[in-house]
């Protein structure tokens, strides 16, 4: 899967609040973390399923929009920059949540407060040097 396959896919996932989609982005025994939320990660494709559809199911929040800013290529041509926003409401209410994504064929991570997302198993991504190749 390229790695335009997978930030759609992840966004598609997130417009859709499907953990089913979500889940299948990621490998077999994938890792799921969430650096900023103080919740443990989420181990293998079918814990991030479940621990997705439990969370997802339960909120009153939708998104009605991820909008992605800029795609930033690095030196290494598996990995890409994201920023993006995410509109979300829930009844009357509506606000935005911007993100930094790192992402790549073999890891994707998210800068969005309360979620790191790994699609397959990492040591980690730390954006390594970008060039400002923009992408709408």
């Amino acid at each position: 899967m390229s790695i335009e396959e997978i930030v759609t896919g992840y966004h598609g996932a997130m417009l859709r609040k499907s953990a089913d989609e979500l889940a299948d982005l990621y490998a077999e025994d994938a890792l799921h973390e969430f650096p900023f939320g103080g919740l443990e990660p989420f181990r293998g494709r079918e814990e991030i399923r479940a621990g997705y559809h439990a969370m997802w199911d339960a909120s009153p929040f939708e998104a009605e929009e991820v909008r992605r800013l800029a795609l930033h290529r690095t030196q290494d041509p598996e990995v890409v920059v994201v920023e993006q926003d995410t509109h979300v409401r829930a009844g009357a209410g509506r606000s935005r949540s911007p993100a930094c994504s790192c992402s790549g064929s073999g890891t994707a991570r998210s800068s969005t407060p309360g979620t790191t997302w790994t699609p397959s198993p990492s040591a980690g991504c730390a954006p390594p040097p970008v060039s400002h190749a923009r992408s709408g």
